[in-house]
């Protein structure tokens, strides 16, 4: 069973192997750290990766369906605390990586897609779904699509 850890495992590797392949260094760094990789040209990198689900919607007595990614805690900046048993406080906290990479993972734990976006675009965003382009009812261009396989913004 692929657990969330390994989803998110599986996310940083294959985005040190990508950037491997482009001949750029990285360190993985251990979960205390408030981003997943660091390039030898101190580029901080968060990692987003996750699974397949499945996106539905009802329009005039139909219902439609397609794949989508789930993406939490975009941001980082904020930090949930559970306080006592049931309050649950917010707290800020500052732009601590460059980029965020997101991996969009098949039901088998292959990459489908690969959005790399600057942290500035992401700011204040707490989560939000990509829906596979491929079967959008509606064609239009979402804000994300402009940085799948922006793999060159990412310099040695």
């Amino acid at each position: 069973m692929v657990t969330r850890t390994n989803v998110g495992n599986i996310g940083e590797t294959y985005v040190a192997y990508k950037l491997a392949l482009r001949s750029i260094k990285t360190t993985k760094l251990s979960p205390e750290h408030q981003y997943d990789i660091l390039t030898a040209g101190d580029i901080k990198i968060e990692v987003k990766t996750a699974k397949e689900g499945v996106d539905k919607k009802f329009q005039k007595g139909k219902q439609y369906e397609w794949r989508c990614w789930q993406f939490l805690n975009v941001s980082h900046e904020f930090q949930y605390k559970i306080k006592n048993t049931y309050k649950i406080k917010r707290k800020k906290k500052t732009n601590v990586f460059d980029y965020i990479i997101f991996i969009c993972l098949d039901k088998k734990c292959k990459p489908v897609y690969e959005y790399i976006v600057p942290f500035k675009v992401v700011k204040g965003k707490e989560s939000f779904t990509i829906r596979d382009k491929a079967l959008r009812k509606i064609k239009t261009e979402t804000w994300y699509d402009k940085y799948l396989d922006k793999w060159d913004f990412i310099k040695q």
